[in-house]
């Protein structure tokens, strides 16, 4: 598979589920690839969510034995970061507008998570 296949999710993403921007991060807050504006600074912006995947699952593994499938952060004018994690090395990071109708465009985020996981398997 070639480096497109994640080009090609992300691009998917802001087609068909209303994502703002994202990018495909390492678990360690490397960036990977992303469909953003750079003057977002998006290795910033992949450091950042790791950080916030890093602590949720710090905190879930505290309260028991558990592990992150997805992560939602949502901004008080209702638009969201949607973290889907993408195996164990990388996760997919969206962010999304507040209209957006939240079941179609996370099916669509799973989706991309999915097609990223078997690039990395």
């Amino acid at each position: 598979m070639s480096d497109d296949v994640l080009k090609n999710a992300l691009v998917d993403l802001k087609m068909y589920a209303n994502v703002e921007s994202s990018a495909i991060i390492s678990n360690d807050g490397i960036l990977v690839t992303s469909d953003m504006d750079p003057k977002f600074h998006p290795e910033s912006f992949a450091a950042m969510a790791s950080v916030v995947r890093k602590t949720a699952l710090i905190t879930m593994q505290t309260i028991g034995n558990h592990s992150i499938n997805k992560l939602i952060v949502e901004n008080r004018d209702g638009s969201k970061m949607i973290t889907v994690c993408a195996g164990s090395k990388v996760m997919v990071t969206a962010m999304v507008n507040p209209d957006i109708n939240m079941d179609s465009s996370l099916a669509e985020i799973i989706k991309a998570a999915a097609t990223v996981k078997s690039y990395f398997d």
